[in-house]
């Protein structure tokens, strides 16, 4: 129940959802080259035989990046609080990385924080890195999980992160999220979705 306002403190616990979720593993490098359907260049090559292509995971020169799908509505009116914590064998450094952020239709862009200000020492995204498993987190407005089994059903967009790094091979981590209060996402039941490619969710 930190930083709640006053009038908050004991009627609005924050609800808190420890390791809710795990990334999923990287795609084999066979099932990814056959999504990409375009052969790999010269410098891939060169790349994977140094990489070793015999692992189950992707060559990390071909992605980079994870996408992240949650089932918070971008119209909606939420502050949350999102903990990536694990470790990333691709850079030899643990994950350990937080990003802040809010919903709401006044807002011009998705998890800007300028309407309410954002801790001293963080950036225009409202992140921060503790460790370097993870070196960049960017928030948007992609589309909601096209699966019936989501709870993400709503048709409008939802807020997702673009995570960043050098390598991902053979990254682990899992994901923790804080809802500020009852009337800004407090009961809320998170739910992530994880896809490894470079293309935003759009």
């Amino acid at each position: 129940s930190l930083h709640l306002p006053q009038g908050l403190l004991f009627t609005s616990p924050v609800h808190c959802y420890r390791d809710f979720a795990m990334c999923s593993q990287r795609p084999s490098l066979s099932n990814y080259l056959k999504s990409r359907n375009v052969p790999l260049t010269m410098a891939e090559l060169a790349q994977a035989e140094i990489n070793g292509t015999s692992t189950d995971f992707a060559v990390d020169t071909i992605s980079h990046k994870i996408q992240v799908r949650t089932n918070i509505p971008v119209s909606s009116a939420m502050k949350y609080r999102f903990a990536f914590e694990g470790y990333n064998f691709g850079v030899n450094a643990p994950v350990n990385s937080v990003v802040v952020g809010a919903t709401d239709p006044k807002l011009s862009r998705v998890g800007d924080f300028e309407y309410y200000g954002w801790p001293e020492g963080w950036d225009k995204q409202t992140t921060i890195h503790l460790e370097r498993g993870i070196e960049g987190i960017a928030c948007y407005a992609g589309k909601p999980s096209s699966t019936s089994s989501s709870p993400s059903s709503q048709k409008q967009n939802v807020v997702c992160f673009e995570l960043s790094a050098k390598s991902f091979a053979r990254v682990g981590f899992s994901v923790s999220a804080w809802f500020m209060a009852q009337g800004f996402g407090g009961r809320h039941e998170p739910y992530v979705q994880f896809v490894h490619q470079d293309a935003r969710l759009v």
